[in-house]
């Protein structure tokens, strides 16, 4: 059995890389705001601390992200996610809450900002729900239109034809 030569195996090395679509492939993950200290905050009571906490934690969990990605066909993909710092969604949210801007989140602030962050986060749900929706009906649609499009032709070609 004959061996593939030196030449050989780079040629097939340098074409395997080529018909890829892809010399190269990075991804970029960006913190923002990263050395940003925490905010001092009081909390009036243990229930507005409470309040204050189960919001920021759904508010982290659901935390927007902003992608950038940028391709060169046949030299590589790069792509960029930026991300806020924990400690930044925090201070962020300490001035959503704290209405009076005094330091200190009452009881009826930590609700009322309980109450916004439960709105947001079901308009956020919903409005997924809606895209994941709308690419299901598309993806139908193509598949029943491909289903009833005649393996010869469209209908009109058929009707046209003298029998």
């Amino acid at each position: 059995m004959k061996r593939c030569s030196r030449p050989c195996s780079s040629l097939c090395a340098v074409l395997l890389c080529l018909c890829s679509g892809c010399l190269g492939i990075r991804h970029t993950t960006r913190v923002i705001r990263e050395n940003e200290k925490p905010r001092p905050v009081r909390f009036e009571s243990e229930q507005a601390r409470s309040l204050f906490e189960a919001g920021v934690n759904q508010m982290k969990a659901h935390k927007e992200v902003s992608n950038f990605q940028l391709s060169f066909s046949l030299l590589g993909w790069r792509s960029q996610a930026d991300v806020l710092s924990d400690n930044a969604v925090y201070n962020d949210e300490i001035l959503a809450c704290d209405a009076n801007g005094d330091g200190l989140i009452t009881v009826a602030e930590a609700a009322a900002y309980r109450a916004r962050v439960d709105a947001k986060i079901a308009a956020l749900e919903a409005k997924a729900k809606e895209a994941k929706a709308a690419e299901a009906k598309a993806k139908d649609t193509k598949a029943a239109e491909a289903k009833a499009a005649p393996a010869g032709g469209s209908a009109a070609d058929t009707s046209s034809r003298p029998t």
